[in-house]
């Protein structure tokens, strides 16, 4: 999944949008939640998420946009949290 993430670190981030930005850091905000992240992969996650944030006026907002969008966002990538906060798969 976070093979497009190093992508995204390569080419310029500076100049996506709101929309493909946001989709690639569901990408890592999932991989996060899962513990399915390795290596160069959090340093390219810090970057993008870091980006992502700046795009919100306050960090408040981002984290009620984060909290708003969160399930719908990790359902998409086939997760859904289990009542013990731990995630499953289920694609």
């Amino acid at each position: 999944m976070l093979t497009a993430v190093a992508v995204a670190v390569a080419l310029n981030i500076d100049t996506m949008g709101f929309k493909e930005l946001s989709k690639y850091f569901w990408d890592c905000d999932t991989a996060y939640v899962t513990k399915t992240m390795e290596g160069e992969d959090i340093m390219n996650c810090v970057v993008i998420t870091e980006k992502f944030k700046a795009m919100f006026f306050t960090p408040h907002i981002f984290t009620q946009y984060w909290d708003i969008h969160r399930y719908e966002e990790w359902a998409k990538r086939g997760y859904t949290p289990h009542r013990d906060h731990e995630m499953i798969q289920f694609k």
